[in-house]
């Protein structure tokens, strides 16, 4: 009788790939943690710029905008406003959003150089 090792294994046999289950990837996982690494960060910036980007002044009032209404005091004033006023709150933010993408492009730049 033959004792060797090998065939006195009590580990299972190994079962082919796609079996109940069991698929083989070949990822690279640095590239996967550097990706989600590169995604949380810019995930957040992109929360803090939405988030803040909602506040506008516009003639010492402070107005909210949620999609394409206006609050003020937590009241709907699109309707309220004039076509100039609206013109006016949305160039603002435009112009904020805009801002705030040069810098965040910007402090990027200077960490990478």
């Amino acid at each position: 009788m033959n004792f060797s090792k090998k065939n006195n294994s009590l580990s299972a046999p190994a079962l082919p790939a796609g079996k109940f289950g069991i698929k083989h990837h070949k990822t690279n996982r640095s590239f996967v943690n550097k990706t989600v690494k590169l995604f949380i960060p810019l995930f957040f910036l992109f929360l803090v710029v939405v988030i803040n980007a909602q506040k506008i002044e516009h003639e010492g009032k402070e107005y909210h905008i949620k999609g394409d209404k206006i609050f003020l005091n937590d009241l709907d004033v699109t309707t309220n406003l004039t076509a100039q006023q609206l013109a006016d709150i949305r160039n603002k933010l435009k112009n904020k959003l805009a801002r705030e993408e040069r810098i965040s492009i910007a402090e990027k730049a200077t960490k990478k150089g």
